[in-house]
């Protein structure tokens, strides 16, 4: 499944702040291989 979300929202300052608190929180808690995926993730 692949959503679009309207370029104005996800490049404001908020959604940044929220995509860089999920990475984090990814990182800490997935193995390796997924936490490399989602380095390379668009998303």
């Amino acid at each position: 499944m692949e959503v679009e979300i309207d370029p104005q929202i996800i490049n404001s300052p908020l959604a940044r702040e929220i995509q860089a608190h999920l990475q984090e929180w990814v990182l800490s808690r997935c193995p390796d291989h997924l936490g490399e995926f989602l380095k390379t993730s668009r998303n």
